[in-house]
């Protein structure tokens, strides 16, 4: 296995590092976006899951913090969170404005969307919330993170922010149903996601709350909160997990990480030595 491979491997070895301020900061914890980027790229998501540790930036993870803070926070928690990221939307180019700038007129557009609704505002705004905090649970043997963006122990709720470039009316063709019926909801795992909070939450407070997501769609403006509903499949999402888990610590044990052959990180290290046999490939048409 090339260095690469080897120096990322290591950096997962070496244990457990928090860090509250950067999501994408801390190693060796477990994420539900982690399992999805495993579950498409062993080899990829074992080095890419030590390098953001390096403190790799998001724009999209800045301006969805961004939301969250105008929306959960007011005014103060959103000039203090475009504080923290002023230095890395400074852009000197010529005939460009500061990024900061759009990204606060984009974010303010779209928490607006949210508050025009009084009782949102008035229960995401209760003196019994709690805004993006930090939890580290224990699943199938491993330590798991998660960052809360609301959480209401009195309402028994957990509530992620989402902004989309989904209308909600949305579907995508499903293969093993042959129908388009994938929503936002089940393109991204969110099912897993929720069960994952859910999971961190009760062990936690010792409280089971019920996990929903607020979308804001980019694209009409509309909002919805969807209520994840069906306990069992909550449950059954953690159950699904044990098996990923379980390779993932063979591949930290030693085992050869399987590639996809598509993202950047396989096509560097194609190897013209493994040859690809037609008989496999092609299809057969005699």
């Amino acid at each position: 296995m090339n260095t690469e491979y080897k120096e990322a491997l290591n950096v997962w070895k070496e244990g457990l590092k928090l860090n509250e301020e950067d999501y994408h900061a801390s190693t060796g914890f477990l994420s539900n976006s982690f399992i999805g980027d495993f579950q498409e790229c062993e080899y990829s998501a074992i080095i890419e899951g030590a390098l953001k540790q390096g403190g790799a930036f998001s724009q999209t993870y800045a301006i969805g913090h961004l939301v969250e803070a105008y929306i959960f926070e007011g005014e103060e928690g959103f000039l203090n969170m475009c504080e923290r990221y002023k230095d890395k939307a400074y852009s000197k180019a010529k005939g460009k404005e500061d990024k900061l700038l759009k990204w606060v007129t984009d974010s303010k557009v779209w928490a607006n969307q949210v508050l025009r609704h009084d009782y949102l505002k008035r229960l995401l705004r209760s003196e019994s919330s709690i805004y993006h905090q930090v939890i580290t649970f224990d699943l199938h043997g491993m330590k798991w993170r998660g960052e809360i963006d609301y959480l209401n122990l009195n309402k028994m709720t957990e509530i992620d922010l989402k902004t989309t470039k989904s209308n909600f009316k949305d579907r995508k063709y499903n293969p093993e149903t042959r129908n388009y019926d994938i929503t936002f909801i089940d393109e991204w795992d969110y099912h897993r996601q929720r069960a994952l909070y859910q999971e961190g939450i009760k062990q936690t407070y010792d409280k089971l709350v019920t996990p929903r997501i607020l979308g804001i769609s980019k694209t009409t403006g509309s909002c919805k909160m969807f209520k994840f509903d069906d306990q069992e499949r909550l449950d059954y999402e953690l159950e699904q997990l044990k098996p990923v888990v379980d390779r993932f610590k063979a591949v930290l044990d030693g085992s050869e990480p399987e590639k996809c052959h598509v993202c950047p990180k396989c096509v560097e290290v194609e190897d013209l030595t493994m040859e690809v046999k037609t008989s496999s490939y092609c299809a057969k048409v005699y």
